[in-house]
């Protein structure tokens, strides 16, 4: 008989920390679903930046150039943003 409460006694032990465990993973899936968005365009334009530098890096307006398509590629995802 002690045994069945043993048993008793570890399952509701391990559905609590199982109860911890899958509100930490829902607390995590809210949390990095709000930051993918905004990662993703920060990616985008550091993308555009780094392709700008290294294509127009000779150029006399290089650098005003690659600020151009920064700001450029920002105004697309505003523009792409507000479509939505």
């Amino acid at each position: 008989m002690a045994d069945v409460e043993d048993v008793t006694l570890r399952k509701d032990t391990l559905d609590k920390d199982l109860a911890k465990v899958a509100t930490a993973e829902q607390a995590l899936s809210n949390l990095s679903r709000g930051l993918a968005a905004p990662g993703l365009g920060f990616l985008f334009l550091a993308a555009i930046i780094v392709i700008g530098g290294t294509l127009l890096s000779g150029q006399d307006n290089g650098i005003l150039i690659t600020a151009a398509a920064a700001i450029g590629g920002y105004m697309a995802l505003n523009i792409g943003a507000n479509d939505v």
